[in-house]
């Protein structure tokens, strides 16, 4: 006797996260893009659900950017709220292709546990002293195209 099959998806298993992809092409207009920012919102969660988040998230990343495969890419969590949780570290590490540039946006909802995630209590840093780090697209992009 076989048991049914429960239809499952993303948004079930991590309902405060949402995301979306945008591509922007170089100057030769090329088939492959030259930017693929990957923007998430919502909410961090904690505890084991904090687990789920982070893992859907690289996932997510790699996924978007084995699909795309860009020249670089953009993480954006501008609008994304992180409070903190050692787990989420390894988004950074999501882009798991050398000749792929890659930056993280960040914004205010992120920025002070990123700082803490990062610097632990060193006073006076800030995540966008890393420069990995940015919290103006302007300078993320022009980071990424210096490093042509």
């Amino acid at each position: 006797m076989s048991k049914e099959f429960k239809e499952v998806n993303f948004e079930g298993a991590c309902p405060t996260l949402s995301w979306s992809f945008h591509t922007r092409a170089d100057e030769n207009n090329e088939p492959r893009p030259e930017i693929l920012r990957i923007m998430f919102h919502g909410k961090y969660r904690e505890g084991q659900e904090a687990h789920t988040d982070a893992h859907l998230i690289t996932v997510i990343i790699s996924a978007a950017v084995n699909f795309w495969h860009p020249k670089f890419v953009i993480i954006d969590l501008s609008d994304f709220e992180y409070n903190g949780g050692d787990e989420f570290e390894k988004i950074y590490d999501s882009v798991d292709d050398d000749d792929i540039q890659t930056v993280v946006l960040v914004g205010d909802k992120s920025r002070a546990a990123m700082t803490a995630l990062y610097y632990g209590t060193e006073e006076g840093k800030d995540i966008v002293d890393n420069n990995f780090f940015y919290d103006d697209l302007d300078k993320a992009i022009k980071k990424l195209k210096d490093q042509e």
